[in-house]
C-alpha cells in the first residue's frame, strides 16, 4: 500500500503537456487521468487503427480517443505519426 501512494504521489509530480497538430489537439486531463485526443472530425481508417493498436480508446462521453495517463500513453503518443507536432517533440 505504501509504495502505492509513493508511485501515486511520484506520478501527480510529473508535468505532462498537451499540443496541437493537424486537425486537432492532444490534452493531458489530470482529473480524469486520461491522456485525450481530439479530433476536428472523424479521423480515417488508417488513424483509427493505429489509435487503437497504441491502445486508445474512443470516448462517446467525453468526444474524443483517449487512454489512461502513464509513462507509456505518453510513449504510446510518439508512435502515432498523424498527432505529432511539426519539428518539436511531444512534450515528454
Amino acid at each position: 500500500m505504501r509504495k502505492r501512494i509513493a508511485d501515486l504521489e511520484i506520478h501527480a509530480e510529473k508535468e505532462y503537456e498537451g499540443w496541437k497538430f493537424d486537425g486537432g489537439r492532444v490534452e493531458i486531463n489530470k482529473g480524469v487521468n486520461r491522456v485525450q485526443i481530439f479530433f476536428e472530425g472523424k479521423p480515417d481508417e488508417n488513424v483509427r487503427s493505429e489509435l487503437k493498436s497504441n491502445g486508445f480508446k474512443w470516448a462517446p462521453s467525453q468526444g474524443a480517443w483517449q487512454r489512461q495517463l502513464t509513462d507509456n500513453a505518453m510513449y504510446a503518443l510518439k508512435r502515432i505519426s498523424s498527432i505529432q507536432k511539426k519539428g518539436e517533440s511531444c512534450g515528454i
